[in-house]
């Protein structure tokens, strides 16, 4: 499937050869389809779009400052060998499943295919009616490839861009990230409804089991369900439970891999039960209508993907480094305190530096 999906992409390209142009690595297809759909959206609600380009503006200086602080304390932890994942490339593959790899995350191509569209799409669109909003022309609109990755592009009138108020040029820069972090942000929301109203508590996630532990002799895995026939379905209830009974006794737990027997010992730092297992931990969850569980479950896949597609992709455009709408972002608030050349040389000190950090990020896992 995989190799048909590189075929497919290959004969689009093949069959389109006279629209598109190669510009360096980059092969390139402008089109005028979706002008007068943006153009048409921006003219309907003018004052609701000013509202929304506003929000953006609001959002992406906070969001550009949180990127670049996890960005370096992520570094930190790769250095010190805390952390082995830092920002990853999302890559489609010949996988049935989603493989994490340092710097490199690599999913089944027809995930990745719904995962960019829903990433690529809105956020083109938002910076083309955002751009008509405020009067900026669009030239273009097109796809792109970087070898078989594909992208897309709203393409403005850069002079007229150029000579627009700084407010102008920052409501149309942080407008496509805006998108992306709104659609996050309701994603999350539906994802949190579906769990409250189809999912119930059933089970505790642990992070590991400590060697030299009753957990780790008995070879206990899965997620916890019960102690002694008592449900466990949050950490406080596993403290009730080992709370009740004494050191040294014979306890049975059951979990999604199977029943466990093992004898509790005295915790280290006090004087209850203890079976050797570390956090964090979290509510595991099951779909309380038993015939829907694979329907329900592939919605809740996609909509962590998606939220996590377009929340990471959208931090990343925000971070102050050019050509990211983040370094223009940047740049924008400079110049309102600046002279031209200070502003462009502090740009491109902070866009080396962030860059660096970001290429730390991918790549750090492999070389510390």
């Amino acid at each position: 499937m995989f190799i048909i999906f590189l075929l497919i992409i290959g004969f689009l390209i093949y069959r389109d050869r006279k629209n598109i142009k190669l510009e360096g690595i980059l092969i390139i297809r402008r089109t005028k389809k979706g002008k007068k759909f943006i153009e048409a959206t921006a003219k309907k609600h003018p004052k609701f779009w000013n509202i929304v380009a506003t929000i953006g503006i609001i959002i992406s200086v906070p969001v550009m400052l949180i990127g670049c602080i996890y960005l370096i304390y992520n570094a930190f932890f790769i250095i010190q060998g805390v952390s082995e994942q830092g920002v990853s490339l999302v890559l489609p593959g010949p996988v049935s499943s989603i493989e994490a790899h340092p710097g490199i995350l690599v999913m089944p191509w027809w995930l990745w295919v719904f995962g960019v569209a829903t990433v690529v799409i809105p956020h083109e669109f938002f910076h083309g009616i955002i751009a008509r909003t405020e009067k900026i022309r669009i030239k273009s609109l097109g796809w792109l490839l970087l070898l078989f990755l594909p992208g897309a592009f709203c393409e403005p009138d850069e002079n007229q861009l150029k000579k627009s108020k700084p407010k102008t040029k920052m409501k149309v820069y942080a407008a496509g990230s805006s998108a992306n972090l709104i659609i996050a942000f309701f994603v999350l929301i539906t994802s949190f409804i579906l769990l409250f109203t189809f999912y119930q508590p059933s089970g505790l996630v642990y992070r590991g089991v400590i060697n030299g532990y009753p957990a780790y002799e008995a070879n206990l895995t899965g997620v916890i369900k019960s102690i002694n026939d008592m449900p466990i379905n949050s950490v406080e209830d596993l403290t009730n439970v080992l709370t009740k009974i004494e050191p040294n006794t014979k306890i049975q737990i059951e979990t999604t891999d199977g029943i466990f027997n093992l004898t509790t010992v005295k915790r280290p730092d006090g004087n209850t039960s203890f079976i050797g297992i570390a956090g964090p931990y979290q509510t595991y969850y099951e779909p309380k209508i038993i015939n829907m569980t694979s329907q329900l479950n592939f919605i809740m896949f996609l909509l962590t993907w998606i939220f996590i597609l377009n929340l990471g992709i959208g931090m990343i455009n925000l971070l102050p480094v050019k050509p990211f709408d983040g370094g223009f972002i940047f740049e924008t608030i400079l110049r309102k305190f600046m002279k031209k050349k200070t502003t462009e040389m502090i740009v491109k000190i902070v866009s080396l530096i962030v860059a660096g950090v970001l290429v730390f990020n991918i790549i750090g896992p492999y070389i510390v």
